[in-house]
Order: C-alpha cells, then sequence, then structure tokens
C-alpha cells in the first residue's frame, strides 16, 4: 500500500527521540492493519519501541497514545503474540485517564479473551472452588460469586497504576466476558460454547467473536510497558 513508506518515514523523521511518540505511529499502525501488513508493523514496533511522549514537540494528543498501543496489541493478536498484546492492552488501561474510554473497554474485553487463550502452568486466576455451581445453588448465590470471580479476574489483571475512574467501573462493560474467561480457567467447554452463542451478536459487533472461539485457558499477562514523559 503507498502510504505506508510516507507514513513509517514521517513516524522516524518527525520524532525528537527514536522512541518518542507521533500521531504518525497510530496512523502507521492502522494502516498496517487495514493492509494486513502486520510483519511489516511488528518489525517497526520492534525495532523502535515508545517509551515517551512529548506532545509540545510533536503535536500529539492522548487519543495517539492510545491508539498506538491499541493497534500495537492488534497488531500482535494478528501474529499470535498474545503475550505482546497482553501487554499493549494493559499499557492501554495504565495510561491516565478523567474517564472511561471506549478504547479502554475494548482493550480490556480483548485483555480478557486473550488471558482465557492461551494454557499456562501457573494457576493464575483460576476460580475458586467457592464459585463453582452445584444444584443447590442459588441464582442470587451464584451471581455474587460470579461478582467475585469478576472482581479477582478484574485485581489481577488490571495495572497497579490503572485510574481508578477505569477500575472502578470497567468490569460493569464486560461481565460476559469475565464469564467466559471462568468457563475457559474451569475447562468447561461447553459453558464456554453456550457463552458464545447467547452473546454472539456483541462479540460480533465488537470483533471479538474469532478470539472468542479459541478461547480455552487461562493465560499470564506480562506486567505493562512503562512510559517517560520527555
Amino acid at each position: 500500500m503507498r502510504g505506508l513508506t510516507p507514513l513509517e518515514t514521517a513516524a522516524q523523521s518527525f520524532a525528537p527521540d527514536p522512541h518518542c511518540l507521533t500521531p504518525a505511529h497510530p496512523a502507521f499502525l492502522q494502516l498496517c492493519l487495514a493492509s494486513k501488513r502486520f510483519q511489516q508493523a511488528a518489525d517497526f514496533l520492534d525495532r523502535t519501541p515508545i517509551y515517551q511522549v512529548d506532545p509540545v514537540k510533536t503535536g500529539m494528543v492522548a487519543l495517539d497514545l492510545l491508539r498506538y498501543f491499541y493497534y500495537a496489541a492488534m497488531v500482535f493478536v494478528g501474529l499470535q503474540r498474545y503475550g505482546d498484546a497482553c501487554d499493549c492492552f494493559r499499557t492501554v488501561l495504565a495510561t491516565p485517564a478523567h474517564a472511561l474510554s471506549a478504547i479502554a473497554v475494548e482493550s480490556y474485553n480483548k485483555l480478557l479473551l486473550i488471558t482465557a487463550l492461551l494454557p499456562s502452568s501457573a494457576a493464575l486466576l483460576a476460580p475458586s472452588a467457592d464459585s463453582s455451581s452445584s444444584s443447590s445453588t442459588t441464582a442470587a448465590a451464584a451471581a455474587a460469586a460470579a461478582g467475585t470471580t469478576a472482581a479477582a479476574q478484574s485485581k489481577a489483571l488490571l495495572p497497579k497504576n490503572t485510574p481508578l475512574v477505569v477500575s472502578r467501573s470497567i468490569r460493569q462493560t464486560s461481565l460476559f466476558y469475565h464469564d467466559l474467561l471462568t468457563a475457559a480457567q474451569a475447562g468447561n467447554a461447553e459453558g464456554v460454547k453456550a457463552l458464545i452463542e447467547k452473546h454472539a451478536e456483541a462479540l460480533i459487533v465488537d470483533q471479538n467473536l474469532g478470539l472468542a472461539r479459541q478461547a480455552r485457558l487461562h493465560f499470564p499477562c506480562p506486567s505493562p510497558s512503562f512510559l517517560t514523559f520527555c
């Protein structure tokens, strides 16, 4: 695609430092995703990781930062580099915010699915025995147990520096994603299938149906990247 080379050049030329974000960075990644040039985008991300932002020198705004790490995560998802994708999604969630953004919600939903996607040797985020269902469990008790499990998952997955406005409200936007994660962690294939069928329309709207269908077991996520301001 013709626009890729100019955008990649602009990202490299206009940055005051090779590792400083510019508005051209997310634009380049977005175009790579649209043209399915995942490897070209990944090479760019690996070659010049972002550690700094300088709005005065580059003209970038907060949305550029969110878009950059969200698109980077999607590039890594396309290449099945799920650990790197997880890292980028968590960086979106850790970005300072005054309100819960759509990008943060999308990142959190995909983070939950990726956590359910790959097996791990550790029992991180495994549902507790108290939250397991039984014939004697009432609907209210089951809902309470699900809420407790979701809260534990959220606490484990969200970076410690997640803004309060995000950490306090984001779980309520993603309850059935938490249910999918819980079912996958329990090895409940039928439960995962039933949840996907029940919420298929929402998953299609969120463009998460493919990831949901791959959900199998839990996956521990690496710590988010750290940013410094120029």
